[in-house]
């Protein structure tokens, strides 16, 4: 397989599976973010996503600034989900792409966010970038 297959397998992997590295709740609504799952590669893009479930109203989202990252996209999404035996939660999330050009230790910053008249922050998290990756 060639390196570009593997650069967009990895890519949409990462979209498909997301880690969790933040959760709190506020009353109903609950907010965390989730990082794309590993590995991360130096030079490739990977996704961080500020989530909100089931907010009173549609929460505004404030972004950091990603000083360490070089940002090539950022937008925002809503779905409705069904959850077992509770029924419809609505989902709110801000999604932002990266990448970083340097193997190493990074914190992405946590985002804010106005939920249900109040801002709340995200939490940062640390990530390790690797400088390559090749599958076994």
């Amino acid at each position: 397989m060639n390196k570009n297959k593997i650069h967009w397998l990895l890519v949409i992997g990462g979209l498909l599976s997301l880690t969790m590295f933040n959760f709190a709740a506020i009353g109903q609504a609950r907010f965390y973010a989730a990082v794309s799952e590993g590995p991360l590669v130096a030079g490739q893009t990977f996704q961080v996503q500020y989530i909100v479930e089931d907010p009173k109203e549609p929460p505004q989202f404030r972004l950091p600034s990603f000083s360490s990252f070089t940002v090539h996209d950022s937008f925002d999404s809503k779905s409705t989900v069904i959850q077992s035996g509770t029924g419809l939660l609505q989902v709110y999330s801000k999604i932002v792409v990266l990448s970083v050009n340097k193997p190493g230790r990074y914190t992405i910053p946590g985002a804010k966010a106005f939920i249900d008249g109040k801002w709340q922050q995200f939490s940062s998290t640390k990530v390790q970038i690797v400088k390559d990756w090749l599958p076994a």
